[in-house]
């Protein structure tokens, strides 16, 4: 059985990483619900979509080894009764922060060469035409290394 492609598990480890997030003293909430792929339905708040996205690049860099640059987009969603700012822009918070620790001492740290939130999320505070959801997506940039039998 041959091993998974790189960037699946680095797909794998976000989700991981997102569905660890716990409140306490590192963290604001605990996602109620988190998917690799897109949820059509959601019944629980918050929660977090983690999908590929298009675009990037392959660059030789030497010897059978390239340089991947892929994207993946977490999406959030929150739900509340009247102030959907203050949890939106928390949660947001704990991603970056959950993945960019990950990519400095956890396991993305072993399986990419770099980790970028390169843009700001495209926010929507009124989801759906109402004022009690709001939505995130944030695009982060990773950059992998291997040959074309891992990447």
């Amino acid at each position: 059985m041959p091993n998974l492609p790189l960037r699946l598990q680095v797909i794998d480890r976000v989700v991981e990483v997102l569905r660890s997030i716990q409140a306490g003293d590192d963290f604001f909430s605990s996602p109620a619900v988190v998917s690799k792929g897109f949820i059509s339905e959601i019944m629980e708040f918050p929660a977090l979509m983690v999908l590929s996205d298009s675009g990037g690049r392959i660059e030789y860099a030497g010897e059978q080894q390239y340089d991947e640059v892929f994207y993946l987009d977490v999406k959030g969603i929150v739900r509340a009764s009247d102030d959907v700012i203050t949890p939106l822009e928390k949660l947001l918070r704990d991603v970056r922060k959950a993945i960019n620790d990950d990519s400095i001492s956890g396991e993305l740290s072993n399986l990419c060469v770099q980790v970028i939130f390169r843009e700001p999320p495209d926010i929507d505070y009124g989801f759906e035409g109402t004022h009690f959801f709001a939505f995130f997506d944030q695009r982060i940039e990773f950059r992998i290394s291997g040959n074309y039998g891992e990447l």
